[in-house]
């Protein structure tokens, strides 16, 4: 048998480029939980979540077309096999599933980052991050058949530990896959010009047209193939056939439809999110990411470029544009980066992620640096420098290169590890409040969309309700307070005054009844929560029910109340029993008027009924003042429930869904729709 040593001395350079690549697949790995549940990155939704609607409905068209559906496909076959996964876990396991529709999506709920098992969008970063550890390996084949072995190893070593790459080979997206599929589209191109076999230019046609169908920008790729077959065609026309000009534009465009068939079975469709996508990049931008087209965008992405791989990888990338004298196959391997570049800085948006594909070839062009070095130090040898060591210029390359790698190496592995074991800060304050005594019940702000993994660990009773009805109410005594330490609103054109209250009424909690503060954090904005939100536990509350206003109707703002989360719209929708809490309000003596509008449908016979409710608040005491119970017609109508203060009282309004039904026989589905809740002061006193 032969021995380990013996084995490592004969294998040692595959045993390397294992250790390279092993390597790489852990640093996207331990970045692959990121968040979760909670989703920080907006696109994922678009892929994962159109995915598992695929599953749960069996509609294979994705009805979706700014990106291309490659990667929606791909996600849904690992959905498939996870699906079939957690159907075979017991109710004990952390995750499982009895029945597929307990899966929600955003199409279920109206809420874009719903993600109910987050398991699913964790197997789908998986993929992607096996996706970018493939682009460490073909940046290692491009390296060996360019240069040589050990190039590549450099040149996968670069990429394998660049952060920028690592971090977006974690994200469910068309990025890096699409950087993984061009690769191939040069890999099999390279090989053609140097080996002339019909079957890898074949190879890199098929790939251009799956990079196409990942990201329609890849159309560019087909150039590379057209160029290898060009370049052989004036090297030896024998090797070239006639029937091979005409796979060039055939198989791509074959491939992409294959995978893509909707794009002519609802080439409508197809056709508007294309256009808007052109239109977006083109002509409309971005807020906050957009350039001037040409040299303006050009600088800011170089400077982009540059700020991910720093001053000293920069010269060695530099340095790597000799190879191109050295190695003419190299300047054919660069034409693909250098016409998309050109092409990219020709659009208004300028989001970086479009150049990740971009990355490899940067890989290359410092591995390409490194071997300038050697090769002038090997000139320097033959000249009589080094006193003859023949080795030396080998050991000072290797240092060099040692000394650029193994620092970022570290650092990407330590920002691997942290990754691993972090926590939004949701899930993390759920143990701070479990731990802290005497808690009888928690409020917690609708605003932080605490998932359902997080609220089943509290140990205390909960309720959630919208920040402005928490702050309508009266503090009360054994409760926590879980709130947003500072609220805005994304879009600055959409709801200021609204977050302008909250944030008010923020500001007046009197830090010494702050219990408990997550460390760091975003602010939370009320019209979009894709971050990790800071957060903050309170055990007292300013004294504030809100003052009703009569100089009009006083109308009651649905955001403001507490409701099912099956309650949607304005009008509000109520499919299911419950009720329509209303924050305390504080309304003088008098006599008054509860009148909701309202319309139902029927079930056997019978249409939806209401009971409208008036409560007094007091000492943390609910009595009830009045209640009435009414019949809705299929209509809009008032309906109106009177009610009298003998004295200034706060007071809270409820109106409950009380006779849900289905007759499946007949289709009849028994809801309400709620348009509108008021209040009217009959009289004064």
């Amino acid at each position: 048998m032969i021995s380990v040593k013996d084995f490592a001395e004969k294998h040692y350079f595959t045993l390397l480029l294992v250790l390279v690549i092993l390597f790489a697949l852990i640093l996207r790995y331990f970045h692959t939980k990121a968040g979760l549940p909670y989703l920080y990155y907006w696109d994922e939704p678009q892929i994962a979540s159109n995915a598992l609607k695929m599953l749960k409905t069996g509609d294979l068209n994705p009805h979706f077309f700014n990106y291309g559906s490659m990667m929606i496909y791909s996600d849904l076959v690992v959905d498939i096999l996870h699906y079939l996964s957690l159907m075979g876990h017991p109710v004990t396991a952390p995750t499982y599933l009895a029945d597929l529709n307990e899966i929600k999506i955003n199409a279920d709920t109206g809420w874009y980052w719903t993600i109910s098992h987050p398991s699913f969008y964790y197997w789908n970063r998986i993929l992607t991050a096996v996706l970018g550890t493939g682009t460490v390996f073909v940046t290692y084949l491009i390296g060996k058949q360019i240069f040589n072995r050990w190039i590549g190893l450099i040149a996968a070593s670069f990429l394998a530990i660049l952060p920028y790459h690592i971090i977006y080979s974690a994200i469910i997206g068309t990025d890096v896959p699409v950087a993984f599929f061009v690769l191939l589209v040069v890999l099999f191109s390279v090989l053609f010009v140097k080996h002339k076999k019909p079957s890898y230019l074949i190879l890199s046609l098929i790939f251009s047209g799956i990079s196409i169908a990942t990201k329609y920008n890849a159309a560019i790729t087909i150039l590379v193939p057209l160029f290898a077959l060009i370049i052989v065609y004036i090297r030896s026309k024998e090797f070239v056939k006639t029937y091979m000009w005409f796979l060039v534009p055939t198989i791509p465009v074959a491939v992409f439809l294959i995978i893509m068939p909707y794009a002519v079975i609802d080439m409508t469709h197809f056709l508007k999110d294309v256009g808007y996508e052109v239109r977006h990049y083109k002509v409309l931008g971005e807020d906050g990411a957009s350039s001037i087209p040409g040299w303006h965008h050009l600088k800011f992405q170089l400077h982009q470029f540059y700020h991910q791989v720093g001053m000293p990888n920069t010269v060695l990338i530099l340095l790597g544009l000799g190879g191109l004298f050295l190695r003419p196959l190299f300047l054919f391997v660069l034409m693909l980066p250098a016409v998309y570049i050109l092409y990219m800085t020709g659009m208004k948006v300028n989001f970086h992620r479009n150049f990740i594909q971009v990355y490899p070839f940067i890989a290359l062009l410092f591995a390409s640096g490194i071997y300038m070095l050697y090769y002038f130090m090997a000139l320097l040898q033959k000249r009589g420098a080094f006193g003859g060591r023949k080795r030396l210029p080998i050991f000072i390359v290797s240092v060099i290169a040692s000394l650029l790698l193994l620092p970022n190496a570290y650092s990407s592995f330590r920002d691997a590890s942290h990754e691993r074991h972090s926590q939004d800060n949701r899930t993390a304050i759920v143990d701070t409040i479990n731990a802290i005594p005497n808690v009888k019940k928690i409020l917690i702000a609708k605003e932080l969309r605490m998932h359902s993994y997080d609220l089943r660990r509290l140990k205390k009773p909960y309720t959630i309700l919208p920040l402005l009805g928490i702050s309508a109410r009266l503090s009360e005594k054994g409760t926590l307070y879980v709130l947003p330490n500072h609220i805005s609103t994304f879009y600055s054109y959409r709801n200021k005054g609204r977050a302008d209250r909250m944030q008010a009424f923020l500001d007046k909690i009197d830090t010494s009844n702050i219990i408990a503060r997550s460390s760091s954090g975003n602010d939370t904005s009320i019209d979009i929560l894709s971050v990790n939100p800071e957060i903050m536990v309170a055990k007292d509350l300013p004294p504030a029910p809100i003052k009703a206003d009569f100089d009009k109707k006083f109308n009651i703002d649905f955001s403001m109340c507490s409701m099912p989360a099956s309650f949607q719209g304005n009008p509000l929708i109520m499919g299911m029993p419950g009720s329509v809490e209303s924050p305390d309000y504080h309304f003088k003596k008098g006599d008054y008027a509860l009148v909701i509008k309202a319309r139902g449908t029927k079930a056997f016979g019978e249409y939806a009924k209401l009971k409208l409710a008036i409560f007094a608040i007091e000492d943390d005491r609910k009595s009830l003042i009045a209640e009435k119970t009414i019949e809705t017609t299929p209509n809009d109508a008032d309906y109106r429930l009177d009610f009298e203060l003998q004295d200034d009282r706060n007071i809270s309004i409820s109106v409950s869904f009380v006779n849900d039904a289905v007759n499946v026989e007949l289709g009849e589905d028994r809801n309400v729709v709620l348009s509108s809740i008021a209040v009217r002061r009959k009289n004064n006193r």
